[in-house]
This record gives structure tokens, C-alpha cells and sequence, in this order.
């Protein structure tokens, strides 16, 4: 709509203007209010953990690791902004996103002007500062917020440097999205639409060399916090990264023969099982380290066209689906603690609000494209944010950047719908059934909408009263209801044993690390704890069982099971029985030989000085093996001590002659 058919907002809409935005900000401020009763308000976890112990760092002056970041470094660096001013406590930054989030309601606002009569403009408005996604996206310490207010700056920018034609402006835009592809790159996919669409408003037969200055401008603005961040990359980390180096390894989690399982591994063991693949390799810089797994991905989409084309219409579905998908934290499960949650957001059948707002967001893009020249920015945004996350996998934090147009485009479907059915006839009906279906379409299950991490708080909630509050009792309760909810999940139970053993609840420990065992006999701490604590406890039977079950499993590379192998050496001679403990000494050895020399170095002197360990044959074989692995000061040590000369035997006297008769 051009500035001057715009109309001018009376005092009324003004009002109703400063109301939405108030109500946008109470909420926000509200929903803090209900997290700060809650540990994990201080202590957050998992990405935020990472990116709250990176700012810190970067305000003691020393890199949190001396490489590449892992991540992109935009919440970082306005996390350690704000951390210089209000100190270290994580109250401050919370309230800095609440305000951010309020801001693009507004900014919102003002794009939705340029489409929308005032009344339906503020609707989009309305939509935005309701959102339960973005009221509980503006209180985690995370980049969505930061790069949905960029982003919608840089488009507002984008248009009224366009209206007025001014270079300053352009150039602003350009440094808006900038920082905004420092926190989440994936908004560099929608630069070359942005210098369109700058071409396109600077073109004039007689202005050139402005429409070539603003182009000029907006790239190069745009590039001055990448070239910085590529800078400080190749500094510390001597490898030529732009933003960060986790991108690899998610466009494998997104393109695999077995997507929605491996895109299902959460934290711990088996998460660092799969990033260390590439180390595995031989590769240690975290830039080669990604580039391994961009490859590994390319592969497969190579070898597998036809997969992969169905997959990623399979994940551009799930990101205009009504569900919202977890990844480290699940907003339904949210709902429990938080009584504003559960007012703003309901899970499915209902599947509110993005079970609505897709739907007519699907048919505004539709009623956009009479418009589509005026409407390029929001078209390009919309469709580049959905194709490009959708080549990496769907959650709902990664939608957070394209909420506010989506309800733009859902002010602007409702609006045609209800034009639709004013006009009644053949336009109404077919206007109410593509919308019934679609409100149908977002709502069919898929494995990723049925993804609950239930039980993820409670755990985190555990970690936290241990290593922070060094509260045991109230990290085992919090164990024992994450264990409940998801007890198929071993952390939850292996966490439960470590709590309970700090309580002296030995019973309770062993029973909760079997459990452990039996989840994920992958995982082979849980019987390594049982047999510790059953060999202090003096039942050898039991801690070898234990030890003998991990074997068994053979989940791992034979190398894994050494200390096994060894312990159950030790626990052998313990019983006095020499011919199994020598076997499994030799196991550990052909197993590990650093873990068998390592282990050898702690029990070997032991052993020596126990004087019931006497058994010659166990010694002999002993030192066989010590020096078959190149141990010989270990085997001559034995050979002293263990193996002294046997004495020689008596001389046999030599027969008398026969006496003759």
C-alpha cells in the first residue's frame, strides 16, 4: 500500500495500539515472574548453559575454548553486553528479551501497515503479542528472539528505504540482518531477495549510481559482522569458519536414512558418540569436523534423490504443521508449571494457537500473490525461513523468526477469508473448504508431533540441585519424576542410582543402576557402579555378574569392555580363582593394552603384598603376560617377589648291588 493511500491511525486504534503492546509486555514479564520460582531460572541447561558460560567468558577476556565457535556467537555477545552493565545474574538478560519481543510487535505493526487496513493490522499485531511460542521463546536465553527482532528491522528497513530512497537506510537494513545471520545464519538465504528487491526501489533511469551505492551499502554492511566473526574464527581457531561449526552436523541430523532416531538422541553419551564420528576419523579442528558431516549428508543426498526429495517435503509439511516440535525444551511439557502456558498454548486436537495460525497464514500467502511484486520481502522471508529449515530438520524454536509474518499472513488469509464469505455464492463455499482442509492438514500426527520430552525439566532440575544447591534429597525426587514419566530413558535412572549412593541408599542405588543397564546396555556405567558398590558391600557373586553382563551385551567395540575384563581379574583372585582371574587379566590385554598396563600399574602392587595371593601357576602366567606386553619391569618385579627358586630336590641315592648268595 503506497505511503500515501495509507491511512492515518485515529485515536482509538493509537489506543488500542499502546494496549496490545502493554498486554505484549505484561505477559512476557509475567511468564518470567512464574520461571523465577524455578532453579533452572539461574541455572539454565544444555544450549543456554553454552551460550550463558560463553558470554561469561567473554567478559573475563579468555575464549570459553581456543577454536571456531560452535555455535553462532550473536545471543553470546549481547549476553556478555549485558552481563558488563547488570552483572552476571540472569534476570537482566530475560527482561532485555521480554522488551525485544514487545518490539517486534510493533515493528510487526509497522510492516503489516503496508498490506492491511489499521483494524486487521493491529489483528497480525494482536496474533504476535499472543503467541504462546514467542512468550515462552522470549524467556529462553536463546538466538530466536535476538534474530526475529533483527530480522523484522531489517524488512521494515528494507521498506522504507525503498518509500524514500535513502542510501542510510538501505545500509541499516543490511546491518540489521548482518547480526541477525550472527545468530542464526540461516537468514543468509534471504540476502540475494533483499538486494532485489533494493534494486528494484532505487531503479530510475537517472539515479544509477544511487541504486548501485545502496546495493553497495546494503552488502557491505551486511558483511561486517560475518567478516568480523570469520575474523576472530580464524584468530583463535587458525580455520576459516564464517559464523560456527555445528551447521554439519545438523544438516546430517536432518538428511539421514534414519532421520526422526537420530534426530531423537538427546544429550549425553550417545549425543557425544555421534559428534565425535569425525574424531574417530582422524579429524580434530571443529571447521573440519563440520565439513565432515556436511559431506556425510551431500553423500547420502546424492546416492538417495529420491529419499531425500520425500523427506524434505516430508520436514517443509512439519513447518507449517500446528504441532510445535521440541528440541532441548518442550513447551507443552511447560504447561505443567506455568498457568499462562496453559492458557496460550494447547496441544493437540485443539493444537492452538499455530493450529490456527498456519492455516490462514497458507491461504494469506495465497491472497498475497495478486501482490506478489509489493509483497516480495514477505513472500521471500516466509518461504526462504521454511525451505532452508527445512533442508536441516523442523522444531518449533526454529519457526520463532518467521512467527510474526505467518500472523501477517494469517491477518491477511482471514481478511480474504471473510471477504469470501461476504460475497457468498461458489467463492464462499470453495473459500471455507480449502480452509477446513487445512485446518485438517495441520493437524495429522507425524512421529516428530508426537516427539515429548517430558521428562527433560525434571532431570535438568535433578542436575541442578546437585551442582549447584548440593540439595541430594530434592535431586532425587526431581530424578525419581523424570524417571517415571519417561522410564525408558537410562539417564534418568543412572542419575537416580548416583543421588540415592550419595544419600547411603545402596539398595536403592544398584536397583536404579540395573534399571539404568537394562534401558541402555550401550552404557556400561550403570553395572560398572553396581559392581563397585557390590564389592564394597563384600558380595563378589553379584559385582561379577554385573561386570560379566556388560561383557555379554557387546554393545561396544571389544576395546570398551577392558576395565571389565580386568575387574573381573581382580574380583577372581579375590575368590582364589587363579585360572579365571589369569584369563580375564589376558582379555583386558588383547582388549586394551593401555587400559591393562594403566590398571596393572594401581593393582600390581597390591597384590604383591598380599600375602594370600600365592597360587605359582597364576604368577607364572602373570608374568608371561606382563612381559608379552612389553612390561618386563612389572614381570621381573613379580618374578622376585612371587616366584622365588624352587629348592632343589634331595639326590636320589644310587641302588645297592645284589648280595650273592
Amino acid at each position: 500500500m503506497p505511503p500515501a493511500e495509507r491511512p492515518r491511525l485515529d485515536r482509538v486504534q493509537r489506543s488500542v495500539l499502546a494496549a496490545i503492546l502493554a498486554l505484549a509486555l505484561g505477559l512476557r514479564l509475567a511468564y518470567l515472574g512464574e520461571l523465577s520460582r524455578d532453579i533452572l531460572f539461574q541455572h539454565p541447561v544444555v544450549d543456554e548453559d553454552a551460550y550463558v558460560e560463553q558470554a561469561r567468558a567473554l567478559v573475563r577476556g579468555t575464549p570459553a575454548r581456543p577454536e571456531a565457535y560452535w555455535q553462532p556467537p550473536g545471543v553470546a555477545y549481547a549476553l556478555a553486553a549485558v552481563f558488563r552493565v547488570a552483572g552476571p545474574g540472569l534476570t537482566a538478560p530475560r527482561v532485555l528479551q521480554a522488551l525485544l519481543s514487545t518490539l517486534c510487535c510493533l515493528l510487526l505493526f509497522a510492516i503489516a501497515r503496508r498490506f492491511l487496513p489499521p483494524r486487521w493490522a493491529l489483528a497480525a499485531t494482536a496474533a504476535t503479542a499472543l503467541h504462546g511460542v514467542l512468550v515462552f521463546s522470549a524467556a529462553e536465553l536463546m538466538p530466536p528472539t535476538y534474530a526475529m527482532t533483527l530480522d523484522l528491522a531489517a524488512l521494515w528497513l528494507l521498506l522504507l528505504a525503498a518509500e524514500r530512497r535513502q542510501l542510510a537506510l538501505a545500509a541499516l537494513a543490511g546491518l540489521a540482518l548482518g547480526a541477525s545471520a550472527v545468530c542464526i545464519p540461516v537468514v543468509l538465504v534471504f540476502a540475494p531477495i533483499a538486494l532485489l528487491w533494493l534494486w528494484r526501489g532505487f531503479a530510475s533511469p537517472d539515479q544509477r549510481r544511487t541504486q548501485a551505492l545502496a546495493l553497495a551499502g546494503f552488502a557491505a554492511c551486511l558483511a561486517a559482522p560475518l567478516a568480523a566473526v570469520t575474523l576472530r574464527n580464524q584468530r583463535v581457531g587458525h580455520e576459516l569458519v564464517m559464523v560456527s561449526t555445528n551447521g554439519g552436523v545438523n544438516l546430517y541430523l536432518g538428511n539421514h536414512a534414519d532421520y526422526p532416531t537420530l534426530l531423537e538422541v538427546r544429550p549425553g553419551r550417545r549425543w557425544n558418540q555421534l559428534v565425535d564420528e569425525p574424531l574417530r576419523a582422524g579429524l580434530s579442528r571443529p571447521g573440519a569436523k563440520s565439513a565432515f558431516f556436511t559431506r556425510k549428508a551431500l553423500s547420502w543426498m546424492a546416492d538417495h534423490p529420491g529419499q531425500a526429495a520425500l523427506l524434505l517435503g516430508r520436514k517443509l509439511y512439519l513447518y507449517f504443521h500446528g504441532a510445535e516440535i521440541p528440541r532441548d525444551s518442550d513447551i507443552y511439557q511447560a504447561r505443567r508449571d506455568s498457568l499462562l502456558m496453559t492458557a496460550l498454548v494447547w496441544p493437540a486436537p485443539l493444537a492452538f494457537p499455530d493450529g490456527v495460525l498456519m492455516p490462514l497464514a497458507l491461504l494469506g500467502l495465497v491472497a498475497l500473490w495478486p501482490r506478489r511484486r509489493e509483497a516480495l520481502l514477505v513472500w521471500g522471508f516466509v518461504l526462504t525461513q521454511a525451505a532452508v529449515v527445512a533442508l536441516f530438520f523442523v522444531t518449533s524454536r526454529y519457526r520463532v523468526p518467521a512467527l510474526p509474518l505467518l500472523c501477517l499472513c494469517a491477518a491477511l488469509g482471514a481478511r480474504w477469508l471473510a471477504d469470501a464469505v461476504r460475497a457468498q455464492g461458489r467463492r464462499a463455499a470453495l473459500a471455507l473448504r480449502a480452509c477446513a482442509a487445512l485446518f485438517l492438514l495441520v493437524r495429522v500426527p507425524a512421529r516428530e508431533t508426537r516427539w515429548s520430552f517430558a521428562a527433560e525439566l525434571d532431570f535438568y532440575r535433578g542436575l541442578a540441585y546437585l551442582r549447584h544447591l548440593h540439595q541430594p534429597a530434592r535431586a532425587e525426587r526431581a530424578f525419581q519424576a523424570a524417571a517415571h514419566a519417561a522410564p525408558d530413558d537410562a539417564r534418568f535412572w543412572f542419575e537416580l542410582g548416583n543421588t540415592r549412593e550419595t544419600l547411603h541408599d545402596l539398595p536403592g542405588a544398584v536397583a536404579a543402576w540395573r534399571v539404568a543397564a537394562r534401558a541402555d546396555p550401550w552404557d556400561v556405567r550403570p553395572l560398572r557402579r553396581v559392581a563397585f558398590a557390590l564389592t564394597a558391600a563384600g558380595d563378589l557373586d553379584g559385582a561379577i555378574r554385573a561386570l560379566l553382563t556388560n561383557v555379554a551385551s557387546r554393545q561396544r567395540p571389544a576395546a570398551d569392555y577392558a576395565h571389565e575384563h580386568f575387574n573381573l581379574g581382580h574380583l577372581y583372585t579375590q575368590q582364589g580363582d587363579f585360572a579365571r582371574a589369569l584369563a580375564q587379566f589376558r582379555a583386558a590385554a588383547a582388549a586394551d593394552r593401555a587400559v591393562f598396563a594403566s590398571n596393572m600399574r594401581g593393582w600390581g602392587p597390591a597384590a604383591l603384598d598380599n600375602p594370600a595371593l600365592v597360587d605359582r601357576p597364576f604368577w607364572t602366567g602373570l608374568a608371561e603376560l606382563l612381559r608379552e606386553q612389553g612390561l618386563s619391569g612389572a614381570a621381573d618385579e613379580v618374578t622376585r617377589r612371587k616366584l622365588p627358586p624352587e629348592a632343589p630336590a634331595p639326590p636320589t641315592p644310587w641302588p645297592s648291588p645284589p648280595v650273592q648268595p
